[in-house]
């Protein structure tokens, strides 16, 4: 299994950010195989295209890192986890584990944490963590049924909210 899958999500967050212009995709393509490889210890190939990211390793391909105008919420993305209707999708990165998306909307951080929260126990999920810092709101949930987590990280803005979700199967090769 890819053990450090929040690792990797936030490296494709951290580039998404960064953009990604046609020059640069190699080097970034290198410094990214360099990375994974330090850290899990086996050859790694990262491509770069259009927008999209891919990953193979020896534990498997990682395919599914989009950012940027057009950006769509990925067709098997759990249709239980809260996405909220009005936000923008910025990036999207799937992974076996599940997926993380990065959003922003123009309602406030707390009326998202409280909608996500209504519809997220609404449709059986067990708030786990609720955590308030600062600028930041952070709330994960849990389904004992089929193990699924759903974490919703949200950053108060002046003109809105930016807000990640990360959304991990439960499945282990553990």
């Amino acid at each position: 299994m890819f053990k450090p899958a929040i690792a990797f999500v936030l490296v494709f967050s951290l580039v998404a950010v960064g953009g990604c212009k046609r020059a640069s995709e190699k080097l970034t393509e290198k410094v990214m195989e360099k990375a994974i490889e330090k850290n899990q210890g086996g050859k790694a190939d990262v491509s770069i295209k259009d927008g999209a990211i891919s990953v193979k390793t020896s534990e498997g391909e990682y395919v599914g890192f989009t950012g940027g105008e057009g950006t769509q919420l990925p067709k098997d993305f759990p249709a239980d986890v809260f996405v909220p209707q009005d936000a923008k999708l910025l990036t999207t990165v799937k992974v076996p584990e599940g997926f993380a998306l990065t959003l922003e909307s123009k309602i406030s951080a707390d009326q998202l944490a409280a909608e996500c929260s209504a519809k997220m126990k609404a449709g059986g999920w067990d708030e786990q963590t609720s955590m308030v810092m600062a600028e930041n709101l952070m709330f994960s949930y849990g389904r004992k049924t089929d193990k699924r987590t759903a974490t919703f990280m949200i950053a108060r803005g002046d003109k809105g909210s930016q807000m990640q979700i990360t959304s991990l199967t439960g499945k282990s090769d553990n």
